[in-house]
């Protein structure tokens, strides 16, 4: 049986309570349509997007690791993600958030304010 070496404090357990909900936002949104992985990359492209920023696919494949090329071709195929090559670098490519994208992630922020 797994003992925690350190039991949690309630702040703890709202944390995890305020991930479970935010997945099952996740869940609800996209109906089994991305992986975890995916949701990880689309916070990450979020992220940037928010700040104005393209996002470099080569970013996510240094801070993940392997990343697939499909795994964000996933995300374009159902209209979250925009890809295009970068202009200084055509080598590069640059992902931003569609509207639905910012529909999704609008829904995100919301729901962690509440």
């Amino acid at each position: 049986m797994f003992r925690w070496v350190q039991t949690p404090n309630q702040a703890d357990l709202d944390t995890l309570s305020q991930a479970a909900s935010l997945l099952e936002l996740l869940d609800a949104a996209l109906a089994d349509r991305i992986t975890l992985r995916q949701a990880r990359a689309l916070v990450e492209i979020a992220v940037a997007d928010c700040g104005g920023i393209a996002f470099p696919l080569s970013a996510l494949q240094t801070k993940y690791g392997s990343l697939p090329f499909r795994s964000i071709k996933r995300l374009k195929l159902l209209g979250l993600v925009d890809m295009e090559d970068s202009p200084d670098d055509r080598r590069n490519t640059l992902l931003s958030l569609t509207h639905r994208g910012r529909e999704l992630s609008a829904a995100l922020i919301k729901h962690l304010q509440n």
